[in-house]
């Protein structure tokens, strides 16, 4: 088995094409006799004033848009970082 590594960007080159922070969302909803657990992650650049609560707000009401039987879904975890190692 071989692996071919692509070549390496430095931070600026690959920040155009992605968020400057990175977000996980995973909510639980309750169906009939069972559950539904739902996870979703991505990068975002948000405005200047946005808060940590604005920035969950919007990503959760863009999940339940999508998916509207998550909307009394309970939020088993939730994390927003900048994104940069």
């Amino acid at each position: 088995m071989s692996q071919t590594a692509a070549p390496a960007q430095s931070p600026a080159a690959a920040a155009p094409s992605q968020g400057t922070h990175h977000f996980i969302l995973t909510l639980q909803a309750s169906l009939g006799s069972g559950f539904q657990v739902f996870t979703t992650q991505g990068t975002h650049t948000p405005p200047q004033a946005w808060t940590r609560q604005d920035f969950y707000e919007q990503v959760r009401s863009s999940v339940v848009r999508e998916h509207p039987e998550l909307s009394r879904a309970n939020v088993l975890f939730f994390d927003v970082q900048p994104n940069r190692l």
